[in-house]
């Protein structure tokens, strides 16, 4: 696992996050990117939820011969809640359990993700504290099953001020940041300093216009193995929740720096638009070119439900890498019904590990029905298409899954989940296919699902 005296602090700040974003009602703004419940969306999810899991696979390493059966039993917590009080504003999403192979086919591990923020002050104030806890994996090798075997943990704590002046409308933010990187293995543990400065003006209660320069610099524990790097952004940003529209867009420049070689640059893009198309149902659009890490990719993606599947845990590599990202979809929720449908298509360009540059596209459906009063079914189909540019390798898997939920009382549910897995691939991707029974008991802490 990861080092006993970080594990501690990840822990102790993960709880302090949690506990700061249970303690009251939903958080009506966005933290570093982060989005958390509204507070003036009545229907939108929040709770705590503390589980307890048995599951059954028929395939536990994912192998294609010699498949075994084992047992899972894990505790865990779900989380998507936040909270905004006088001085303090946080928020936290993830799915983080605890899991015991019962069988004895791996050890016991800490699995899952979590991505939690608070902030101290407001943005009216002339200082800020921000302090920031992201947890999920990574896997080591690219063409490997995603078991436990083949994925480690990894944790980021981040903490620093924000200096604000406002003259009247026109506003400057001066940011710094310090992150701590830790890897459950290997050598890819390091330390990022952030600086950014940030000029602009709000346009009106909801929207806001500004420049913004940031400056990184990452370096690595081992830099005998690893090249340190600068990464430096200049870009526009535009920020607006009017109407039916919500718009979050940041257009520029962007450059990363290896050990000091030639600078390496390109277009900087993050656009994400969604527009209420009708009082039940909304699309949504949303696109990156920038440069990203390992560490940066384990962020919670935008639509998160809390968790995501071992398979698209992004890879551990030590140097960063050119990110093309699309994503689009339609959802509709009804008093009974709920429907969504995305795709996305990824490219990863890699500065020097350049056997890791791949295309990822994927679809996925989600269809919920509320069947009687305490019972709801939940189906899911996602399909996932991984392609590398520069080996002779592709993979692909279809992962089919229901889940029946009936409530035992306002608090407590039971959860019966079936799920089916097909990984097929060549050039040594892994092939396998995996069947899942899974029996969940769920204890509503706080808020509501």
């Amino acid at each position: 696992m990861i080092r006993s005296a970080r594990n501690g602090t990840a822990s102790a700040i993960s709880l302090i996050l949690i506990a700061s974003a249970a303690s009251r009602g939903a958080i009506a703004q966005e933290i570093g990117g982060l989005a958390g419940p509204r507070a003036n969306d009545n229907e939108a999810p929040a709770y705590v939820v503390l589980n307890s899991r048995l599951e059954r696979s028929d395939n536990v390493r994912r192998v294609s011969d010699g498949e075994e059966s084992d047992t899972l039993a894990s505790l865990g917590l779900g989380i998507n809640y936040g909270y905004a009080g006088p001085r303090l504003s946080a928020v936290a999403l993830g799915d983080l359990s605890y899991v015991e192979y019962l069988d004895n086919t791996y050890s016991g591990r800490l699995a899952g993700n979590f991505d939690g923020q608070a902030i101290w002050g407001k943005n009216t104030d002339l200082l800020q504290w921000q302090l920031e806890d992201v947890f999920g994996q990574t896997r080591t090798d690219a063409l490997a099953s995603a078991t436990p075997d083949n994925l480690q943990n990894v944790n980021v704590i981040s903490t620093g001020p924000t200096i604000n002046l406002r003259f009247g409308q026109t506003f400057v933010a001066l940011d710094g940041r310090y992150a701590d990187q830790s890897y459950e293995s290997g050598d890819l543990d390091s330390r990022r300093l952030t600086g950014a400065a940030s000029v602009g003006r709000s346009l009106s209660e909801k929207s806001s216009l500004s420049l913004n320069a940031q400056v990184e610099r990452l370096k690595y524990d081992d830099s005998v193995g690893n090249a340190d790097y600068d990464t430096r952004q200049y870009f526009v940003r535009y920020r607006s929740e009017l109407g039916r529209n919500n718009i979050s867009s940041d257009l520029g420049y962007t450059e990363v720096e290896i050990d000091g070689s030639k600078p390496s640059g390109g277009a900087l893009a993050r656009v994400d638009i969604d527009r209420r198309i009708s009082a039940s149902s909304s699309v949504f659009i949303g696109g990156r070119m920038q440069f990203s890490s390992s560490a940066d990719a384990l962020r919670m993606d935008r639509g998160s439900t809390g968790s995501r599947p071992d398979s698209e845990a992004p890879l551990a590599a030590s140097d960063p890498f050119r990110q093309r990202e699309v994503i689009g979809g339609w959802r509709t929720e009804r008093s009974r019904t709920s429907l969504t449908l995305s795709a996305s298509r990824s490219e990863e360009r890699y500065e020097k590990s350049t056997q890791l540059d791949r295309d990822v596209t994927q679809l996925q459906v989600e269809l919920g029905r509320h069947i009687a009063p305490t019972l709801w079914l939940r189906t899911e189909a996602r399909y996932q298409k991984e392609e590398f540019v520069n080996v002779d390798a592709a993979a692909k898997e279809l992962t089919l899954s229901a889940e029946l939920r009936k409530s035992l009382g306002r608090k407590v549910s039971l959860s019966l989940r079936y799920e089916y897995n097909d990984h097929s691939g060549n050039g040594g991707a892994a092939e396998y296919k995996e069947n899942l029974i899974m029996l969940y008991f769920d204890f509503l802490a706080a808020g509501r699902r």
